[in-house]
């Protein structure tokens, strides 16, 4: 008998597709030159291969169209790494999207084995693109010279942007020495391995790490710009963008804090889950700023000591996520006003650690465009929780909320 998940994925498998193109002309420059043959290459067969594991096959046939398809996107002009993978992620999102709408949700084992075929499709595609990449150095470097330029000069017309804020006179020339000085040490690290690479020979190994330590170096410098680029979005009275989708906050709350828990050994984080899996229709990208950002302000000024305890709870048709440290308390008389932009405690204007002050600014813009609200409490005796409480479903929403910073 034919998994249900699996015919819906073969009764829809064109208009997926179909979406799927559309989207891809728009959002990336490469398609929109390619014809529909070459735009589409192997992923109608990658979709047949997911429909295959839903009905008890293996994935053999995922991995080999996935290597497929990197070494055909390697050929095309124009493709870039974070391109194809990009590309892999919309058919994802397009997937869910037409699958979750207008039919139940998914079942936990049909949508973690459509994860689960995609992820090891990203990896696949991923090393044979990088790998034949790897043979052309010359063009790799200047890939990554291009991209290291892009963002200088997205740096250059954010710190434009940021000298027109006149109501923030006082506050501007700190903020602007604060935001340089953090996107210099990722840019620096890229520009210094991109040098190492033009200068030296370098066996295929050492080329591999010294291109995933650019990779990670400009995504750094990328997330801090588009942190800025919300910041004056909502400064200028306009919606956050964000595409919407369904998914597990528990799966996506886990992979984050492993994800931290990797990059900050020296700081325990404790996650306490839901018992089952929590579906909510959010900007899975915007959510994952705002953890993110109180996970990191947790690890910079919680106590060294003490573990730092995320929890994810479900309440009627709200989630909420709270993220606890031990440590110096808020004062009172500054938690009114941690909120607003370019604020800065006193722990943080004389402490070790520094920041821009935009940080929860960010956090309460995102948490209040999905329609929920951000509640701290902090005090000496039980340390600092803020908690996000969120509607799980953001199509009960009329509109996006206009946030003005």
């Amino acid at each position: 008998m034919q998994n249900r998940t699996a015919g819906l994925l073969k009764q829809n498998k064109d208009l997926i597709i179909s979406i799927w193109a559309n989207r891809s002309r728009i959002l990336f420059p490469a398609p929109r030159y390619l014809d529909k043959l070459a735009l589409y290459d192997a992923l109608p067969e990658l979709i047949d291969g997911i429909i295959q594991v839903l009905n008890g096959g293996d994935d053999s046939d995922c991995r080999e169209v996935a290597k497929e398809h990197g070494e055909q996107r390697a050929s095309l002009s124009g493709y870039s790494l974070r391109q194809v993978l990009s590309e892999l992620k919309v058919l994802r999102e397009t997937i869910f999207e037409i699958l979750e709408k207008d039919h139940p949700i998914l079942e936990k084992r049909d949508r973690d084995i459509i994860l689960n075929c995609i992820s090891s499709s990203n990896i696949g595609t991923g090393a044979e693109f990088m790998r034949i990449h790897i043979e052309e150095k010359n063009q790799v470097i200047t890939e990554i010279k291009e991209a290291v330029k892009q963002v200088e000069l997205e740096l250059d017309d954010s710190l434009t942007t940021i000298e027109r804020l006149e109501s923030e006179q006082r506050l501007r020339d700190l903020f602007v020495a604060t935001l340089t000085h953090d996107l210099k040490n990722p840019l620096s690290a890229a520009k210094l391995s991109i040098q190492i690479l033009s200068k030296k020979q370098v066996n295929e190994s050492d080329f591999k790490k010294i291109v995933n330590r650019i990779t990670r170096s400009l995504s750094r410098a990328e997330n801090m710009i588009d942190s800025l680029l919300d910041a004056n979005q909502m400064n200028a009275g306009k919606p956050l963008d964000f595409i919407k989708n369904k998914y597990d906050v528990v799966d996506q709350i886990s992979e984050i804090v492993n994800e931290m828990s990797e990059l900050n050994t020296t700081k325990k984080i404790n996650f306490t889950p839901a018992k089952d899996p929590i579906i909510c229709n959010f900007s899975y990208e915007k959510i994952a700023r705002a953890i993110s950002n109180l996970l990191s302000n947790a690890i910079k000024y919680g106590d060294s000591g003490c573990p730092i305890t995320v929890k994810v709870e479900e309440i009627g048709q709200s989630v909420r996520i709270s993220v606890h440290n031990e440590g110096r308390a808020i004062p009172p008389e500054e938690q009114s006003s941690i909120f607003e932009p370019f604020f800065r405690s006193q722990q943080v204007r004389f402490g070790k650690q520094k920041g821009w002050g935009l940080g929860l600014t960010l956090v309460r813009g995102i948490i209040e465009a999905h329609g929920g609200e951000v509640k701290l409490a902090s005090n000496p005796d039980m340390g600092t929780t803020f908690s996000l409480i969120l509607p799980k479903n953001m199509d009960a929403l009329e509109q996006p909320r206009n946030l003005k910073l």
